[in-house]
């Protein structure tokens, strides 16, 4: 009993990922579905076959769960946005184990060295914000920031210390008083953001994207808030009494007319499984209510219309 194949490095989970034994028992086949650390996450069990194929990725989807993180300027590895699977097989007289492989936290396949972004490379940032990017390096690489300021040019450099799936955070109050940011990433291209103050009230959400990354954006509109609350209630002599009361907070937020580009990127928030609003508690979980987004209108401009309301039951998001 042997893997005949298996799926290539760094494929994407939104995709499957299929394994092939060959020459298996033809009594019963048992096989675990093992992270590097040797966490298990699934088995399945094969009788009369002696020719196995199986598709691992529903297990990897449920399992993978993004955290970002604040902090300033730098590299870090992005292990949350990646599994390293190792799969085993049994049967009553023989056993065999796969190669690990990684694979990535996408829907789509990616070659290294790779951006993964679903955003255009030209985005704005404000001096107190931090944006994310996640590439896919095959070699160890450097990251060069330009900040400029009218005459005047600031260049810092960071290591990407080897092949690999790695993050890099860039923060604009480590650039004080920079016009332009030019982040160039080597092989995998480079990002240009103009830095101007966000408008008064505006809120920046950031989402797990299908691409593999977190993505940032700040909304410059809050539309509209609601709270609303749902009361259970008993009867008693005396007429009726609230029993329990729950409360929720739901923010529609506006974007600003946008590039196709960008109201398509913007548009995974409807369907995107984590996302979360950004305030000076750090990264806060939310629920996208919305479950519709135009991404075109003729003769109208493209804006994203969103509603979000916390993950917490009576937590507020606006009003706290």
């Amino acid at each position: 009993m042997y893997f005949s194949s298996l799926p290539e490095a760094y494929a994407p989970i939104g995709a499957p990922l299929r394994y092939t034994l060959a020459e298996a028992s033809a009594a019963e086949t048992l096989v675990r579905i093992r992270t590097a650390d040797n966490r298990l996450l699934g088995t399945k069990r094969f009788v009369g076959r002696r020719d196995i194929a199986f598709d691992i990725a529903p297990y990897l989807r449920s399992d993978l769960l993004f955290t970002p993180q604040t902090g300033p300027s730098g590299v870090e590895a992005a292990a949350d946005r990646a599994r390293t699977i190792v799969v085993e097989a049994e049967s009553y007289d023989e056993g065999c184990r796969s190669a690990a492989r990684t694979f990535l936290a996408a829907d789509r396949a990616r070659a290294a060295p790779s951006l993964l972004t679903a955003l255009p490379p030209a985005r704005l940032l404000a001096p107190d914000e931090t944006d994310e990017l996640t590439l896919l390096a095959a070699a160890p690489m450097r990251i060069t920031v330009t900040a400029e300021r009218r005459d005047t040019q600031l260049t810092e450099s960071y290591a990407l210390p080897a092949a690999g799936l790695f993050r890099f955070r860039l923060s604009a109050a480590d650039f004080p008083e920079a016009e332009r940011l030019t982040v160039d990433l080597g092989p995998c291209g480079s990002v240009v953001y103009t830095v101007m103050p966000a408008p008064d009230g505006a809120q920046r959400i950031a989402w797990r994207s299908r691409c593999g990354s977190i993505e940032h954006y700040t909304f410059p509109v809050v539309q509209h808030v609601e709270r609303s609350v749902s009361k259970q209630r008993a009867r008693s002599g005396e007429g009726l009494l609230v029993a329990a009361a729950e409360a929720e907070e739901c923010v529609e937020l506006h974007s600003a007319y946008e590039t196709a580009g960008m109201a398509a990127a913007l548009a995974e928030l409807v369907e995107a499984r984590q996302v979360w609003w950004l305030d000076a508690g750090g990264y806060r979980p939310v629920d996208v209510v919305t479950e519709r987004a135009e991404l075109h209108r003729c003769g109208a401009m493209r804006s994203l219309a969103l509603t979000v309301r916390s993950t917490r039951p009576s937590e507020p998001l606006w009003s706290c």
